[in-house]
């Protein structure tokens, strides 16, 4: 539910230039706060190591991330790692999409037939999905035209999002 950390000078022995890092993790009990922070490890590791290949894909092949396709662990991803709008998010979880995998095989369409889950939704998904390398960027802008919505359509979606964050 809640993390929070520390960063403070410390001394070992006559040393002074090390760093000691404390961390409290509050959860609301479906996991301990070891197993959350053993997953948050594997995730940070996983996409630091992101960052290390993308030098040597570059040297070995001249190939971007988003060229090969993703591996068996990253599809078993869990959704959240995607960072997604709360709305967006929600609306997954409902349908039971709960793996990135899961995601990659659904079609706009059937994205769209989702409740709560519209245009806008679909655009911040195929954004974050692009930024991680999931799927290669669009040419063309990914985001309707805010000017195009009805002022209703607005307001809708401004008071579904207050909603989904209230609970």
């Amino acid at each position: 539910r809640r993390v929070n950390y520390q960063v403070e000078k410390t001394r070992v022995g006559q040393m002074t230039n090390y760093d000691k890092l404390t961390v409290e993790i509050e959860t609301d009990g479906t996991k301990t706060a070891q197993e959350a922070l053993s997953q948050a490890a594997d995730i940070l590791v996983r996409e630091f190591g992101r960052f290390a290949e993308i030098g040597r894909a570059s040297i070995a092949g001249g190939e971007s991330m988003g060229a090969s396709a993703p591996s068996a662990n990253l599809l078993d991803a869990p959704i959240e790692e995607l960072d997604l709008p709360m709305r967006a998010y929600n609306s997954l979880k409902r349908n039971s999409i709960t793996k990135i995998g899961q995601v990659l095989s659904l079609s706009d369409d059937e994205f769209l037939r989702m409740r709560n889950f519209g245009q806008k939704s679909l655009d911040e998904l195929k954004e974050r999905l692009a930024l991680r390398g999931f799927i290669a960027p669009e040419s063309t802008s990914m985001s309707t035209d805010e000017s195009d919505l009805p002022a209703s359509a607005e307001l809708d979606e401004a008071a579904a999002a207050e909603l989904d964050r209230e609970s």
